[in-house]
């Protein structure tokens, strides 16, 4: 599962702003490390944002995966201040890493969201509708109301063996913005079976670290969008007076160009033919 964290990571590792080396101590609120030296003068990376990759134990223990700023730092002890405080210590051997304050991480965190939605849209599911008895309408969520590609029915709730079928006789009534729409069928259905609502929308907005991004996208598809978005945003500051800059933004775009070949998924689609359900009716049924 690709998270927000990780996107952030690759983006800045490949943008060539991530510094990754391993603490030699910590608390909540700073970080100790000896292999930093004279690197750094005092308070030199202060706004930049320290990221914890791996917790020294290898099992995803807090704070594996969580970020803070630099707010001071004192070259003569190697240490870095920060805040907010991690959830946990930093323990020596957690691996981390200093993201130069290039671009800053609450300005990259919209590039993602930007990167993402200019997808257009992305093929999603939802099971949280269940049939019920001389029920004919059902209300969709209002993320739902985009578009609706196809609709299945699961008939068995055999672990494994779902009995998904696919529905024709349905149609889908809109509403206002914020509202909900409805799902129609043109008569009702046996109550009971949980509907598999196959749509397309707009990538959801992340914020948190360890927000989702959809398992529809390759990771290296993000990477690449998130990079080629972050080096058009530096271009732009730049107004373009920086010919390596140019360079590696034009290298960013074919990048995405080879990406988008390799990782595109195909999208499902309603069967061509109508198969009859095959509902297993108990004799109460």
């Amino acid at each position: 599962m690709t998270t927000l964290f990780d996107v952030i990571k690759k983006t800045y590792l490949s943008l060539g702003h991530l510094e990754i080396s391993t603490a030699t101590s910590g608390t909540v609120s700073t970080l100790t490390d000896t292999k930093l030296g004279e690197k750094y003068g005092d308070d030199d990376i202060v706004g930049s944002s320290i990221l914890i990759i791996r917790d020294n134990a290898g099992l995803g223990a807090a704070p594996e995966k969580e970020v803070a700023y630099v707010t001071g730092y004192i070259a003569s002890t190697n240490t870095i201040q920060l805040s907010p405080s991690f959830s946990s210590a930093v323990g020596a051997g957690d691996r981390y890493g200093i993201a130069k304050n290039i671009i800053d991480i609450h300005t990259l965190v919209e590039l993602i969201n930007d990167a993402l939605q200019s997808l257009g849209t992305i093929q999603l599911t939802n099971t949280s509708i269940t049939t019920s008895t001389n029920v004919s309408e059902y209300s969709l969520p209002v993320n739902l109301k985009y578009r609706i590609t196809s609709v299945q029915m699961q008939t068995d709730d055999s672990v494994g063996d779902n009995q998904w079928n696919d529905l024709f006789n349905y149609y889908v009534v809109n509403s206002g913005p914020g509202s909900t729409g409805l799902l129609i069928f043109t008569e009702p259905l046996p109550g009971g079976y949980t509907l598999k609502i196959f749509y397309e929308a707009e990538h959801p907005l992340i914020s948190a670290y360890s927000d989702s991004i959809s398992e529809t996208l390759h990771s290296e598809y993000v990477t690449k969008l998130v990079v080629d978005r972050a080096l058009e945003y530096q271009v732009r500051r730049t107004n373009g007076t920086d010919p390596f800059l140019l360079q590696t933004s034009n290298k960013a775009m074919q990048d995405v160009q080879d990406a988008r070949a390799r990782f595109s998924q195909p999208k499902h689609k309603r069967a061509k033919y109508i198969t009859p359900y095959n509902f297993k009716y108990t004799d109460e049924d």
